[in-house]
């Protein structure tokens, strides 16, 4: 019965082989990377070694040559099995520094065999496999670092193959809702005018939820179509030069019965003289409302809105703080995710979602494109349980000739 040495840092090869091995008669012995299987080569020599390539410590094709350069375990035969490492000139590697067979993954069990037998029954001469691993350390490294570096190009291309793919299967996806959006809008604003007017005319309990129904799908069918406008490539729909303070003013207004309904107290700080900013003010007026409308559905009853306008260093910037429950720090970013829910958030009071656009998650996604697109940005300051404060940061106008 001879020993096997398998020298694998995943747990499922080494099982594999473990099992093969055994069933055919075999001991064996397990190591988790090159140093170790040195390590206990050296203590209890084995009559075989089947080493992986890639592993950490101590890689297969250093664990090899330092094995077929040691006097008491050169003769021994040493077999890479390899998935990674699967090149012609992987191999030609690997046997310049001493292995007695090269075998890719997967490779089945007989073919193992086939290659393990014949070498357990003629193991190599003492001091033959040392000499033709007599390779100088400068050439070995030389044509050690080619390999690695033909590996990472290989690598870095693989993941930009599967990128472009990932690209291609996000923007088919992308498409499919704004058509799904699109074509379900216009039936659905049908459907709502005809059950408003069927709630007008009857007295059916049946008929408020069917409205409030559709609404919401009409809201989601609305911000999907925001969203797919927000993140187009083209400039913004109206270039108009006008005042921020203005837009802030009126848009605040509109929002104070939503507050209201939640005993919140919305405050407005606007600055004096004029906010000039340039862009088409039916998109910015989105995005500032998303961020109020935000600021009302995460603060609970009877908390605080407070929206203040500035300019700051060339930009016009809008603040929009709560008292609310605020965010995790890791939640910073992703909350500017299409469809990406805070988890453990408030819950509403009765009736509040009938105006509020909660669920969808596109809300801040949708504020911080249109942002963007008009070259300014948002971003968010907050901590769980003191709040937030999101700011809409715009270029100001250029000075008038």
């Amino acid at each position: 019965m001879s020993m096997i040495l398998i020298v694998d840092d995943k747990a499922e090869n080494r099982y594999l082989l473990q099992s093969l091995f055994r069933g055919h008669g075999h001991s064996v012995q397990i190591a988790k990377n090159g140093a170790q299987a040195l390590e206990l080569a050296r203590q209890s020599p084995p009559d075989l070694v089947v080493a992986d390539v890639l592993m950490p410590v101590m890689d297969g094709f250093t664990l090899c040559r330092r094995w077929k350069t040691d006097p008491q375990l050169s003769a021994i035969p040493f077999v890479i099995l390899t998935a990674t490492y699967s090149d012609v000139q992987d191999e030609q590697f690997a046997l310049k520094q001493g292995a007695d067979a090269f075998l890719t993954k997967p490779a089945e069990p007989r073919k193992i065999m086939e290659v393990v037998r014949p070498l357990l029954g003629q193991p190599a001469p003492r001091g033959t496999a040392a000499d033709s691993s007599a390779q100088p350390e400068p050439v070995y490294l030389k044509e050690y670092n080619e390999i690695l570096v033909r590996k990472l190009v290989a690598k870095v291309e693989e993941l930009e193959k599967r990128n472009l793919e990932l690209a291609k299967k996000e923007e088919m996806k992308s498409r499919f809702l704004i058509v799904a959006a699109h074509e379900l809008y216009t039936p659905l604003a049908c459907v709502f005018g005809y059950s408003e007017l069927l709630k007008q005319e009857s007295d059916s309990e049946m008929i408020a939820p069917l409205c409030r129904g559709v609404e919401r799908l009409l809201e989601v069918s609305r911000s999907i179509i925001q969203m797919s406008q927000a993140e187009s490539d083209s400039l913004p729909a109206k270039k108009v030069r006008f005042d921020l303070n203005d837009l802030v003013r009126e848009r605040a207004a509109g929002l104070r019965a939503f507050s209201a309904h939640r005993n919140q107290t919305l405050q407005l700080d606007l600055p004096g003289g004029r906010l000039e900013v340039t862009g088409d003010p039916d998109e910015l007026a989105q995005a500032f409302l998303n961020l109020v409308l935000n600021a009302i559905r995460f603060t609970p009853d009877g908390g605080r809105i407070a929206i203040a306008a500035s300019a700051v260093e060339n930009a016009c910037a809008v603040d929009v703080s709560d008292t609310g429950i605020g965010i995790p720090a890791e939640e910073h970013e992703r909350i500017f995710e299409k469809f990406h829910q805070l988890q453990n958030v408030i819950e509403h009071h009765s009736g509040t979602t009938e105006f509020l656009s909660g669920g969808l998650g596109l809300g801040l996604p949708i504020a911080r494109a249109i942002a963007r697109k008009h070259g300014g940005d948002i971003e968010v300051r907050s901590r769980v349980g003191a709040g937030s404060t999101f700011t809409l940061r715009l270029p100001q106008a250029a000075p008038a000739a």
